[in-house]
């Protein structure tokens, strides 16, 4: 990595280094309480043809979630243009994106 640094080879050392190797992946959380109805015309307008303002725009409603919590949730989540992946699956606004069984996730003690 230092070599590459040296010669300015800045791409190379982007590729080479990674702090954290699951960066995780954008998903779209379209069950999102009062901004549901928001997140779904956003999401009609980034299928369209000119994607790009309502793709950043649709960045309210991010998330980053890693690799292993695409596998839990992956009843719920969908790619619904390239790149442009959707939750519509159970949501709490203090505990987040709930896994499959969420009766595990709601355990009082």
């Amino acid at each position: 990595i230092q070599a590459m640094r040296k010669n300015l080879n800045f791409e190379e050392v982007a590729e080479a280094f990674k702090l954290i190797r699951d960066g995780g992946c954008p998903v779209v959380v379209a069950s999102w309480g009062d901004g549901k109805e928001k997140a779904d015309k956003l999401l009609s307008l980034a299928k369209s043809a000119r994607p790009g303002d309502s793709r950043r725009r649709l960045s309210a409603f991010q998330v980053n979630i890693r690799s292993y919590e695409m596998q839990n949730h992956q009843n719920w989540i969908t790619e619904e243009a390239p790149g442009l992946f959707v939750y519509r699956g159970p949501y709490d606004m203090h505990l987040g994106m709930l896994a499959d069984p969420v009766s595990d996730q709601l355990l009082l003690v």
